[in-house]
């Protein structure tokens, strides 16, 4: 009994440095930054990600304890907070950073490089044929407004934001090939399965090998765009073109509408 008191009074303790540093760290908006950064003094408690480092883009990586906290609950818990704190950080700076002309002249010319592999390949395989989608111009309006939220910008948040280390991150390049390729398989595997489970009428294409080509094609270009702009914006206008594109001018609606 006195045992499990004193784990409880631990534990306790340790909720109450939780919350009393989660009120420290908060900002003039009210955003939470994350858990500060271990500075090796007997009186640091916290370590992870700490406001400056978030701003910065540099991580420690390190996960300390004090002595009365070395236990797997606390170690779960700063671990897990300080992988919120940088996909926080990595969404704040996506979405807030605008390209600038360099970066869009990239992704222009990124664009022109998609084309040129995607058209002859979709052309010669009678996976793309032109065929102008004949319908009210509310629905076209409607498709291309859809297009920017779903896929572009959600799949792009998914597969690139969270995925993929910010440029500010000063990320080692094996690190970096190591999560593009974890970006790139997932956004392959992805389209499949949607297919076969959320969206019915589509699991033909997304079946196609040809449509599985053309989508790592593009995953590889929006990876590409993401880490040289460091702004989900990029991506997301390549993305949202080539989807727009193949739905109204190749033939793309009839093929995933039953």
């Amino acid at each position: 009994m006195a045992m499990m008191s004193a784990e409880i009074q631990q534990q306790w303790r340790f909720l109450k440095s939780v919350i009393s540093y989660q009120l420290s760290v908060i900002n003039p908006v009210g955003v939470w930054w994350g858990i500060k950064k271990c500075q090796n003094t007997p009186s640091t408690n916290w370590c992870g990600v700490s406001p400056k480092d978030l701003s910065t883009g540099g991580f420690s990586g390190h996960i300390c304890f004090p002595h009365e906290f070395l236990n797997q609950p606390a170690r779960t818990y700063c671990l897990l907070f300080t992988v919120k704190s940088r996909l926080i950080y990595r969404l704040r700076l996506a979405f807030s950073t605008l390209p600038n002309i360099q970066a869009w002249l990239t992704t222009v010319v990124i664009l022109l490089l998609f084309t040129a592999i995607a058209l002859p390949l979709g052309f010669y395989t009678h996976f793309l044929k032109f065929e102008f989608l004949l319908t009210s111009p509310v629905k076209i309006i409607l498709i291309i407004a859809g297009c920017l939220i779903i896929p572009a910008i959600l799949e792009e948040l998914v597969f690139r934001v969270l995925l993929l280390p910010h440029l500010t991150e000063n990320t080692a390049i094996i690190q970096q090939l190591f999560w593009g390729f974890t970006s790139l398989i997932s956004f392959i595997i992805y389209h499949p399965l949607e297919g076969l489970t959320v969206y019915p009428p589509g699991k033909e294409t997304s079946l196609n090998p040809v449509f599985l080509l053309l989508v790592a094609l593009l995953g590889i270009v929006c990876n590409f765009a993401y880490y040289q702009s460091g702004s989900i914006w990029t991506p997301v206008f390549i993305h949202w073109v080539i989807v727009v594109a193949w739905l109204l001018f190749f033939g793309g609606y009839a093929q995933i509408t039953p």
